[in-house]
């Protein structure tokens, strides 16, 4: 899952690549800790895009990995983001990306979401899910003008 994070205050912008593992140990929350003690961001101006990734209706994740985020803690939960569906665990890991930025104080409004999924949309996307090991790059980026 891409992350793109930006202060237009402080002129601050990072980008965090969260898989399951890096959501999990909050890898989104390591970036805004970042951006809050080294540079003095609020909470309240940075903003957020989550890119896309695939979805919560392609993503099944075995027992190892459900484990893992049941030691998670958040003021939402992970109910808010993992579902047996089909007898299979499917994992939402926009959705438990924007719990975390959330939790840690982010703006509901300041927090944008791509909902494609690049497993069901292979056609203009990159998938390793879907396509196996030989597969393309997608790139993201954040910029800011005048600076």
């Amino acid at each position: 899952v891409p992350i793109l994070l930006a202060d237009p205050v402080k002129k601050v912008i990072g980008i965090v690549h969260a898989g399951w593992k890096g959501t999990v140990n909050g890898i989104v929350k390591k970036a805004l800790d970042a951006m809050i003690i080294k540079f003095g961001s609020d909470r309240k101006t940075i903003t957020a895009a989550i890119g896309p990734s695939i979805g919560p209706c392609c993503y099944k994740v075995d027992e190892i990995v459900i484990k893992e985020f049941g030691v998670w803690e958040s003021g939402f939960g992970v109910a808010e983001f993992i579902k047996k569906q089909d007898n299979a665990w499917k994992l939402d890991l926009k959705k438990a990306n924007f719990v975390q930025m959330l939790d840690i104080g982010l703006l509901e409004k300041n927090i944008a979401v791509e909902d494609f999924c690049t497993s069901c949309r292979n056609d203009i996307f990159f998938s390793y899910r879907k396509d196996g090991k030989v597969t393309g790059r997608q790139l993201n980026f954040v910029m800011m003008k005048g600076i």
